[in-house]
């Protein structure tokens, strides 16, 4: 079989690596897979670049990949900016021009070796599909009639997303459910779903990055208020941009933002007595600072309006899994949390669209006419859709054939000092040195807040 590698990091708008190579070099250390050519050739492999000179002009395309290129363009600029609000002007604008450039070169980079090749090709594998080059090339290889398969990393180590959907594809997501788990018994599934969450649990190997920083105890203050009241609800918020510009299909709900829905859904609860608390994601913590400091006066300004409210900074050591096993109804944005709650069995409303809401026993409330048919109340839920989804993450995954160290000139488990300092200049994947540092500092001043 003829193997075909097209590389067109030549053409990337942004950094394509994860270290900075002039660090790396002052160390006399190589990029990780800086051979990648070398083996892929040795593998039987044809290897082809992708620059500038190659990929072709960056005329308008289509109407319908012209208005996938914007989606995801703005799907990578809120990434590398770490922002809800996204402008054209300054370096936002630059990137902005750049990553369309760059999303056009690659489709007609890749269609005209689709057209090279003629009809004999059998398969085509894709990274993830989110960002403008990715995305382009799906578009492209959809164009030539063909199938894409993605991959991205797996739900668990050392395994691989292989599927012909994007990992960000809603309704594929949930689709494969069923067909996943096809003659797959009840306590084949729970037991999957069950590792899956243990997984996440606090501990120095947890696959949730935050857990290892959180308590293992109930808050003292949420204690205290639960020996005083029969039911309990907790909030969850998301990063407001996390799912703002991944398309249509993410943007069912007509709530002007998730303090709007929070508020919707807490008044009738706080009428009825019960006790609320509001535990802010610890992601806040990475985001550009103004970014930051809008979501501070948001969440500061729903505690003024609720003053029996107990807030959960993102930087507070409260356990998140201890919240919500203490929690009668759990509120999110779409979050994991709300997955992992109903996998416990607790009533999860979703104000956002959900990755699970189609598959999982969670009250999806996206308008206030959603709430008006639906009014606010508790369930005996059915935790098995949770579960069966957790399950399909695991099991559709493929295992890998050579680790992460096989790859990397260095130690992994004791990186030299150097490699912390180039993984930091290329830190978030931002699309510069600069944003990778102003990325670092946000981080560092936003954990440390005192709320």
């Amino acid at each position: 079989m003829r193997v075909l590698v097209l590389d067109i990091t030549g053409i990337s708008a942004t950094l394509h690596y994860s270290y900075d190579p002039a660090m790396l070099r002052l160390a006399g250390l190589r990029q990780p897979g800086h051979d990648a050519r070398r083996r892929l050739v040795a593998a039987g492999a044809e290897y082809l670049a992708a620059d500038a000179l190659n990929a072709g002009d960056d005329a308008l395309l289509n109407e319908a990949n012209e208005d996938l290129l914007s989606i995801s363009a703005r799907s990578a600029m809120a990434t590398f900016f770490r922002t809800d609000r996204l402008v054209h002007t300054g370096a936002q604008g630059r990137l902005w021009k750049a990553l369309r450039r760059e999303g056009r070169q690659s489709y007609r980079f890749v269609r005209a070796r689709f057209s090279e090749l003629g009809d004999g090709i059998e398969s085509v594998f894709l990274p993830n599909g989110r960002f403008p080059a990715q995305q382009m090339a799906a578009a492209a290889t959809k164009d030539a009639g063909l199938l894409a398969m993605h991959y991205e990393r797996g739900e668990t180590p050392d395994t691989a997303f292989l599927q012909p959907y994007s990992p960000h594809d809603r309704i594929a997501n949930q689709e494969e459910v069923a067909k996943r788990l096809a003659g797959l018994s009840v306590d084949d599934v729970d037991r999957i779903a069950q590792a899956w969450l243990d997984r996440r649990a606090p501990a120095a190997d947890s696959s949730n990055e935050f857990a290892e920083l959180w308590n293992r105890e109930l808050p003292a203050a949420l204690n205290d208020r639960i020996q005083n009241s029969n039911r309990v609800v907790g909030i969850f918020t998301s990063s407001q941009d996390e799912f703002a510009y991944l398309g249509p299909e993410w943007q069912l709900h007509s709530w002007a933002d998730q303090f709007e829905a929070f508020e919707a859904v807490l008044r009738p609860l706080e009428t009825a007595g019960w006790t609320a608390y509001l535990r802010v994601h610890p992601n806040l913590a990475t985001k550009r600072h103004e970014n930051f400091l809008r979501e501070h006066a948001a969440i500061k300004a729903f505690a003024a309006r609720h003053p029996d409210l107990l807030v959960f900074w993102h930087n507070d050591s409260a356990n998140s899994y201890q919240l919500i096993e203490a929690s009668d109804l759990v509120v999110t944005w779409g979050s994991t949390i709300g997955l992992e709650a109903s996998a416990r069995g607790i009533p999860v409303i979703s104000t956002g669209a959900t990755r699970y809401g189609l598959v999982a026993d969670i009250h999806e409330v996206l308008s206030a006419e959603d709430l008006a048919q639906r009014p606010v109340a508790t369930w005996e839920v059915d935790p098995s859709g949770a579960r069966r989804f957790v399950a399909t993450l695991v099991l559709r995954d493929e295992p890998l054939s050579t680790s992460m160290q096989d790859w990397t000139p260095w130690d992994l488990e004791n990186p030299p000092r150097a490699v912390r300092y180039a993984a930091a200049l290329a830190s978030g994947g931002a699309p510069s040195r600069r944003e990778a540092i102003r990325s670092i500092l946000d981080f560092r001043r936003q954990r440390r807040w005192k709320n």
